[in-house]
């Protein structure tokens, strides 16, 4: 027996089994059920994949948005250190030394606020 031979029995066997099913009302019902089942089954778990990559995505979102938050409040809190020291007299070079902030940031900020 060749593997051709071995094919055309593959086929003959799978063309019986789709003539029983065809006029056999019971088994066809208990495949569509099967099938609705694993449809449900499938889109459950699309639902419950969609939703937690939503809730990963919201708090990676608000974990960035925190860390954003805060690099902001640290610049806003630098910026009033410089406009103190500027509204007291300090040189901008003396400023950037004790702030490690840059002459040119320096000058950012104070003509922002000028």
């Amino acid at each position: 027996m060749n593997g051709r031979e071995t094919e055309n029995d593959f086929v003959k066997s799978l063309k019986q089994q789709i003539e029983t099913f065809k006029h056999n009302n019971k088994m066809r019902e208990e495949y569509m059920y099967r099938m609705t089942v694993e449809d449900e089954i499938r889109h459950d778990a699309l639902q419950q994949g969609r939703l937690e990559g939503m809730q990963l995505g919201m708090q990676k979102g608000m974990h960035q948005g925190r860390l954003e938050g805060m690099e902001q409040g640290i610049y806003k809190e630098k910026e009033n250190i410089v406009l103190n020291m500027l509204s007291k007299g300090v040189e901008a070079q003396t400023i950037s030394e004790y702030t490690k902030i840059s002459l040119s940031e320096i000058e950012k900020i104070r003509d922002k606020f000028q």
